[in-house]
């Protein structure tokens, strides 16, 4: 599927996890967001995905990356993403 870079201009700034269709699943073993920890003197690459689905999906907050994939198989519309590199 393509990668649309203006898929990501349709979610109202300042959506917050858990606030209208955003949620915030788990990851490494944590429910929050913990920013960027790249390794010590390296330049680390970052990579956030958007996906557009045609509908609702029934995930709680609890959902792994796994879970997510699974859910959206045959739902994806569009892909957003965004590279950037951190030292």
């Amino acid at each position: 599927m393509p990668v649309d870079p203006d898929i990501a201009t349709n979610i109202a700034k300042g959506t917050r996890s858990g606030r209208g269709n955003a949620r915030q699943g788990v990851a490494y073993g944590w429910h929050r967001y913990r920013g960027p920890k790249p390794p010590k003197g390296t330049t680390h690459r970052y990579v956030f995905t958007v996906y557009a689905v045609n509908g609702e999906l029934d995930l709680g907050g609890m959902t792994t990356l796994r879970r997510l994939r699974k859910a959206m198989r045959g739902k994806v519309l569009g892909i957003g993403r965004v590279e950037g590199l951190f030292e």
